[in-house]
């Protein structure tokens, strides 16, 4: 990570500060049965998987308009809680830099060294163009390839800015 120079604008400064980028690879291991396909990632504690058959963690976090998995047509979603999920009563409040306040970019490519999915097959929930969460999460809604059969490898990079308030 390169040093952050203060700058002279205070709003450019700002912007520098609170602008993030994530890069990560995971995969989704194919299976005929829909909720026995398995997901890894390098941020396995941030990146999680809704996919036909599994669908509950994701949901459980967050309510969205998610189109509905279905491993035959490979559509399923990646969410990013980048923020905390805590209950205020049993555990410390989380403050607002835990959230992202805007998306600028999501790019999906299939590894390795694989070009870009196309833009109509990476979107918000329900082919939205909004990545962002209500929560301050990011939410990736992707059509590729077909579950049941074929193993998704992919680096995911999105660039973001957390929020301050």
């Amino acid at each position: 990570m390169s040093t952050v120079r203060m700058k002279e604008n205070p709003q450019l400064n700002d912007q520098m500060l609170r602008t993030e980028k994530l890069v990560f690879a995971c995969q989704v291991t194919a299976n005929a049965v829909p909720a026995s396909k398995t997901f890894s990632s390098d941020i396995p504690g941030v990146s999680l998987l809704r996919a036909q058959g599994q669908t509950a963690a994701v949901d459980a976090i967050e309510v969205l308009p998610w189109t509905t998995p279905v491993d035959t047509s490979g559509i399923f979603g990646l969410y990013l809680a980048v923020g905390k999920t805590v209950t205020p009563s049993l555990g410390p409040v989380p403050t607002a830099e835990d959230y992202a306040d805007a998306v600028y970019s999501v790019g999906v490519r299939n590894t390795p060294a694989g070009a870009a999915l196309a833009a109509t097959a990476v979107t918000g929930p329900g082919g939205s163009s909004t990545f962002l969460t209500p929560l301050g999460n990011i939410a990736i809604e992707i059509t590729n390839g077909n579950l049941a059969t074929t193993n998704e490898s992919l680096i995911v990079d999105v660039n973001y800015r957390e929020q301050v308030k």
